[in-house]
């Protein structure tokens, strides 16, 4: 959804918005909740938006779509966040890895510079069904990870780091190359540990070894990863905690 709680120099939008949800029942569905909101951003001014509050982009040099700091791609992308506790839809941002920062591109219309959000308002945000959130109150609470899976026991997330190597020629830097690293983490019962083995996992979760042991055994696969591996065995673990039955 996008935000409502925005700075406002009239009482108009703010009317607009309440007499246009009045008219849904308690049960609308959520899309059209959020057709509202979107008619209620663009009766807002870009100056009046509160996505907008954030310091100038710091450019790095000599980047293409092959070799770039950024998730995925280099181009801006579709997605949503939310800030100071207000979520906005459909904006323009990239994930810069290297910095851990989300950068913004207001209205190309406009003409304006890409926006760093400042991360410690930053509470989640997602670029297309890649979706992250930000731990507060942890030791990496400044660090964004990806959400694998959530349930009452345990979530499973995912760190990206993008390493600098400098490429030298006669001791001349010719370019930066940015090279990708993922790592797993568990989080359960407010401890948060990174978790790169079968016996890392099972040290992490000693009472559920009979039931992780039987798990690896079925997803056991030699044309994949140990992430992979780890990623499959918790997702059939996910599994059988939201619909309990016995793991055979």
């Amino acid at each position: 959804m996008s935000s409502i709680k925005r700075k406002l120099s009239v009482s108009f939008p703010f009317i607009y918005i309440l007499c246009a949800l009045s008219t849904y029942q308690v049960g609308a569905q959520s899309s059209d909740i959020t057709s509202i909101l979107k008619q209620f951003d663009n009766i807002i001014d870009y100056q009046n938006s509160g996505i907008y509050f954030g310091k100038p982009n710091t450019p790095y040099p000599n980047i293409n779509e092959e070799n770039h700091p950024f998730f995925a791609y280099l181009d801006y992308q579709n997605a949503s966040v939310t800030y100071k506790g207000q979520p906005y839809l459909d904006l323009q941002i990239r994930y810069d890895i290297v910095r851990n920062d989300i950068q913004i591109l207001p209205d190309k219309k406009l003409n304006l510079l890409g926006i760093t959000l400042f991360k410690e308002f930053i509470s989640d945000f997602s670029i297309g069904n890649f979706h992250f959130e930000r731990l507060e109150g942890m030791e990496m609470e400044k660090k964004f990870f990806q959400i694998i899976l959530k349930n009452p026991s345990f979530s499973l997330f995912k760190s990206y780091v993008k390493k600098e190597k400098e490429r030298l020629k006669n001791r001349n830097v010719l370019y930066n190359e940015y090279v990708l690293d993922t790592t797993l983490f568990i989080l359960s019962n407010g401890r948060l540990e990174e978790i790169k083995s079968k016996k890392q996992l099972i040290a992490f979760f000693p009472d559920d070894k009979n039931t992780l042991n039987i798990l690896f055994q079925r997803n056991k696969s030699k044309k994949m990863s140990k992430d992979a591996i780890i990623i499959a065995v918790l997702k059939d673990w996910h599994s059988t905690i939201l619909n309990p039955k016995s793991v055979e």
